[in-house]
């Protein structure tokens, strides 16, 4: 049957179009009677569609309604199975081969290229048994690869794929070795060489900070580790190198904020800030209360270990020398006001007791004979003197027990008072005598 606008074949049994051609050259199949275009096949049945066969009725491509999850499909076939298949609402999959995309050697399972020698490859490797994903420049050999052989996530690079870095199943990270056995690990081979380097290559002026941290090796391959610190750069650069100045500075947490606590100049001074009732700068030794120093100041060094002289040395029994017998305290008239004489101090030097004793054996102080006085005894004469303060432990920290100490300094004061107040007695005592004598 035909038209001047459409021509429509039809099959004698059939009481629908099969075939209808319009004017403009479009076919529609199977009962559509206005084709949208060239080749318009119109079916609800399930896996209708069009089918490419070869001649032995091998199946190549298919284009159908799948009507298992109502959705369209193309199958592509190698040998009768179909290797590609592409869902519009499901699962596609690619088998069989390598899929390149702008290349058309891909030399794994899957790349990504530039269309010339650099690219992306996924895939897996029968050689080692992984699974890996490399980026690579196949004109300078140059491969930076990772590989997951198992649990491990293994990181390559290198024209030979030498590892370089791994992620193993309990998050340890290894940089230069392959069994880190901390959460971050990196191992070099070279002396005195950088393990890791942070840098702020911002240059705002003064102020700059990286933080850093390092991890050694001890010979034998034993890892201690050393805290994180902040380098914070003193002073503008100027244009010449020795004109920077760089410290360090160390933070801790405390009470939810980040607060700085310790800090090293580039002069070598060192700064410490403490807050609360429990801030304490400890020393501490292994050696038993005696001749061992604790701290020891020396001047006129030309380094950090070299020369110098010793000038105040504190020791673990608790003595305390200097090369001067220098001990100052600020005195000077334009920082002081109400300026009156003493009281008398004749009959509070006179009240007290002095003692001695020997510290009992499980204070853990020199227990030799000393003299001095007694806390509760001068309170009772002098109590001005005496501060009641809490018993500490070893490590400093305070225990309910309170324990009292005597301000020394001043009793020398008042014994100075009173020595005043002796010698003036003295002295009218021989004016007296010298009257006597002479009359």
């Amino acid at each position: 049957m035909s038209t001047l606008q459409t021509t429509i074949l039809k099959h004698p049994d059939s009481a629908s179009n099969n075939i209808q051609f319009d004017s403009s050259g479009n076919c529609g199949l199977k009962g559509v009677s206005s084709p949208a275009t060239v080749l318009n096949l119109r079916s609800d049945s399930t896996d209708d569609g069009i089918l490419l066969q070869k001649n032995d009725g091998t199946n190549v491509v298919r284009l159908f309604f799948d009507g298992t999850s109502n959705h369209g499909r193309l199958d592509m076939f190698s040998g009768g199975a179909a290797t590609l298949q592409l869902r519009a609402n499901g699962n596609s999959h690619f088998s069989g081969g390598n899929l390149g995309i702008n290349t058309t050697s891909p030399q794994a399972q899957f790349v990504v290229s530039n269309s010339g020698a650099q690219g992306i490859e996924a895939g897996y490797s029968g050689g080692t048994s992984t699974n890996f994903i490399q980026a690579y420049n196949r004109s300078s050999s140059a491969f930076i690869q990772f590989d997951v052989v198992g649990n491990p996530l293994v990181f390559k690079s290198g024209s030979s794929a030498t590892e370089a870095m791994r992620i193993d199943d309990s998050a340890r990270v290894g940089v230069g070795t392959s069994s880190p056995i901390t959460h971050f690990q990196t191992s070099i081979n070279t002396p005195d060489a950088v393990g890791i380097m942070m840098e702020n290559r911002a240059d705002t002026g003064t102020d700059d900070k990286v933080g850093v941290a390092f991890g050694l090796r001890r010979i034998g391959g034993h890892l201690f580790h050393q805290t994180r610190i902040r380098a914070v750069k003193e002073n503008a650069w100027t244009g010449t190198p020795t004109t920077i100045n760089s410290q360090y500075r160390f933070n801790v947490m405390r009470e939810e904020s980040t607060q700085e606590r310790l800090r090293i100049e580039s002069t070598g001074s060192l700064r410490t800030f403490m807050v609360g009732s429990a801030g304490r700068f400890h020393l501490a030794s292994n050696q038993g209360a005696g001749g061992t120093i604790l701290l020891n100041c020396v001047h006129s060094r030309t380094g950090i270990d070299a020369g110098g002289t010793a000038s105040l040395r504190i020791y673990t029994d608790g003595d305390v020398e200097n090369t001067n017998n220098s001990y100052s305290v600020l005195s000077d008239e334009k920082l002081k006001e109400n300026i009156v004489d003493a009281n008398s101090q004749w009959d509070d030097i006179k009240a007290l007791r002095v003692r001695n004793f020997n510290f009992k054996e499980e204070t853990g102080i020199p227990t030799h004979t000393q003299i001095g006085v007694i806390a509760q005894e001068v309170e009772l004469v002098s109590p001005g003197l005496v501060k009641v303060r809490p018993a500490t432990t070893e490590e400093g920290e305070d225990l309910e027990e309170k324990v009292k100490s005597v301000n020394s300094s001043v009793l020398y004061m008042k014994a100075v008072k009173a020595l005043q107040e002796a010698m003036d007695r003295i002295e009218q005592l021989e004016a007296k005598v010298a009257a006597l004598e002479a009359g």
